[in-house]
């Protein structure tokens, strides 16, 4: 059975609320395309119907076995990138001896692929619009640098949110996803792939990588796994004594926030602090909070919840890099669907995801580890699948504020006792 496909242990808190999940009265709107997008449609249909006048093929390819070199697109932020080291490291077994360069579209993807150590050159790729991508020079330069390797085979995922850079390189093998986002909406874009791999809303993010490998004769290395050096973790092991962790204590990863786009992902901060407190009681696990800059108060609120305890607050203070080992060293990781999770799950970490307006089975691909636990709600209707923007409208977020700390203390015991 493919590891991603393995059933995930999942915890539902069922305690009686008065709270209802308003996606339940959601129904499927037909929405009208607004004149705005009917010329951005137009554009780019135009700048497609050129290049392929200009000599970009659409002719299925024939793959070759000894490319000079292969671009593979990360896509995404922290998350995203991890997600497609699968898809990465396949097109390194497939093309062994060939150059092999990855492209991210934020810093942070770069440097965790890079930490994965896959990949022989990273680029980040400025985040322009199709329109803006022709006058700023920053996309140009980065353009021109892409250009200059010569690829002959480049590999794009549904998540990559600059697919005209695609047509731009000029690249004979195109491989990429058409058909709908995993989410919701339709890919634009489709018509610059040569090999197209369909892509439906709903699908596992892995499942859909596994196809794109399949498409150009790879092989499909199964979940993300991130290995941490010996000497890393111990200089991670050194920095959280340094920081207080008291020699035999043992440290719990806390994740401090979300990507700030998806704010509403976040368990509420008082119940996490609960829960912190609890597990403090119990069985003495020092929090470790891990975090972008601007996250602060999480760890100031479990460290009022835990006035005894030592809180090591590393919102901030950590590269992807140095977040990865210090996850290696710890005993468990409570966090949302996000970044820090797949980051926790993928170097081996014991893991305690809790998911609200997302989907499990859409973004989760660690079920065949069994010290993995998911915890949600069952009368929730995850929203993010239905419309982007219902979460944005949800007050109460019942999917996560009902959540109660004893179920998240639970699980985190159970997964550190076995």
């Amino acid at each position: 059975m493919d590891e991603w496909k393995a059933p995930a242990k999942v915890i539902y808190d069922e305690t009686p609320t008065s709270l209802t999940c308003p996606a339940w009265q959601w129904t499927e709107r037909q929405s009208k395309i607004k004149f705005k997008e009917h010329v951005k449609q137009l554009l780019r249909r135009l700048y497609i119907h050129a290049s392929l006048l200009l000599g970009l093929s659409r002719e299925h390819p024939q793959i070759p076995n000894a490319p000079r070199a292969v671009i593979v697109a990360a896509g995404g932020n922290l998350g995203g990138a991890i997600l497609s080291l699968p898809l990465i490291e396949a097109a390194r077994y497939r093309w062994p001896d060939t150059h092999l360069s990855v492209v991210s579209n934020t810093q942070h993807g770069a440097e965790i692929v890079k930490f994965a150590g896959f990949g022989d050159s990273h680029h980040v790729v400025p985040n322009v619009t199709f329109i803006r991508s022709f006058f700023d020079s920053r996309f140009r330069y980065k353009k021109s640098e892409l250009r200059a390797l010569g690829a002959e085979v480049i590999i794009t995922n549904f998540n990559l949110v600059l697919p005209y850079i695609v047509t731009s390189l000029r690249v004979p093998v195109r491989v990429g996803h058409v058909g709908y986002q995993l989410t919701v909406g339709r890919l634009q874009w489709d018509d610059i792939f040569n090999i197209q791999v369909p892509s439906l809303s709903g699908m596992n993010w892995l499942a859909s990588y596994a196809d794109l490998v399949r498409s150009f004769d790879g092989e499909f290395p199964g979940v993300p796994k991130i290995k941490v050096a010996p000497d890393l973790r111990h200089l991670a092991a050194l920095r959280l004594q340094c920081a207080g962790l008291a020699p035999g204590q043992r440290a719990l990863a806390v994740q401090a926030g979300v990507w700030a786009q998806q704010s509403y992902k976040q368990w509420p901060i008082s119940l996490l602090a609960k829960a912190c407190s609890d597990l403090w009681s119990e069985r003495q696990l020092v929090p470790v909070v891990i975090g972008a800059p601007g996250e602060e108060v999480t760890a100031e609120a479990i460290q009022n919840a835990i006035p005894e305890a030592k809180v090591i607050n590393l919102v901030g203070h950590t590269t992807p890099g140095e977040a990865a080992a210090i996850l290696s060293v710890c005993s468990a990781t409570i966090a949302n669907d996000s970044g820090l999770m797949h980051l926790s799950a993928a170097v081996g970490t014991p893991t305690v995801a809790i998911f609200g307006m997302s989907d499990p089975r859409r973004s989760w691909c660690y079920g065949g580890d069994s010290r993995n636990r998911i915890i949600r709600r069952r009368d929730c209707r995850p929203c993010m699948e239905l419309d982007q923007t219902f979460p944005l409208t949800c007050e109460d977020r019942p999917c996560l504020s009902e959540i109660k700390p004893d179920t998240v203390v639970k699980a985190v015991c159970d997964i550190i006792d076995n």
